[in-house]
């Protein structure tokens, strides 16, 4: 039961993004503009406006992320968002990640998309378009993955293991195309930005297995075997980033 609890857990951690904020307010003079500090007479159209936003949560599973937003008009933002990944040692980790990565390669059959194993760097891209607090937008993302020769438990299809335990290398692209609507409000300078959507996402690249062997044979390869693969699939994401503007009058 309790890897059960886990493993729904660990579920909501890789598809949804939480962080704290504050309360939405709108400029009751103004409903189509974001409210900036506190309500008042002037419109957004006067002032050049930067966001700055992280996602603290994402560092759980390993991965810190930077986003940075633009107003281009009263009701129309650019949001550029950088991330990288970083590997952990799952076996000095402490018992909360090494049962939560295996979980995952239980569930998953696949390692590779569970968090803690890999190293790389992520971007997405937003064209915001907003009415009052509230927006909607296209994103755009690319994601680049890989791990170098690590020691992993083979899961075919069903999850079954069979004992057997690949060294292998793994080296992933994952191209995604979604939709999103969400809030934001600025107050105070302090930022929340809620948003949920849906998108599809193709991952495809290559890997090399090194050696196939259980904890007390040789290895069964005569030679190291290469490999392509490719998936596309749907994904569903919630998600709070929390951060602080920069408002400069424009001349």
């Amino acid at each position: 039961m309790k890897k059960i609890l886990l493993f729904h857990f660990v579920v909501l951690l890789l598809q949804f993004n939480y962080a704290i904020g504050q309360e939405i307010t709108e400029n009751s003079i103004n409903p189509g503009v974001i409210s900036l500090t506190k309500p008042q007479n002037y419109s957004i159209d006067s002032f050049n406006i930067h966001i700055i936003k992280i996602n603290p949560v994402q560092i759980i599973i390993n991965e810190i992320s930077i986003s940075y937003e633009k107003f281009i008009q009263h009701n129309r933002s650019r949001q550029l968002s950088l991330g990288f990944v970083y590997p952990t040692n799952i076996g000095s980790s402490g018992e909360f990640k090494h049962d939560l990565n295996s979980m995952c390669e239980f569930v998953l059959s696949d390692h590779s998309r569970c968090p803690f194993i890999n190293t790389g760097i992520s971007a997405k891209a937003e064209f915001r378009k907003y009415t009052g607090s509230f927006f909607h937008t296209p994103q755009i993302m690319y994601k680049f993955l890989f791990y170098n020769k690590k020691n992993v438990m083979f899961r075919d299809s069903e999850g079954d293991s069979h004992d057997l335990f690949h060294l292998k290398s793994e080296y992933a692209n994952v191209i995604g195309l979604g939709y999103f609507i969400g809030f934001q409000n600025l107050r105070n300078k302090l930022n929340i930005d809620f948003y949920t959507g849906i998108g599809l996402r193709s991952r495809f690249g290559k890997r090399i297995i090194y050696s196939e062997h259980t904890w007390n044979s040789p290895n069964f390869l005569s030679a190291p075997v290469h490999e392509g693969f490719s998936k596309i699939y749907l994904a569903f994401n919630l998600g709070l980033k929390i951060g602080f503007h920069i408002k400069e009058k424009r001349p």
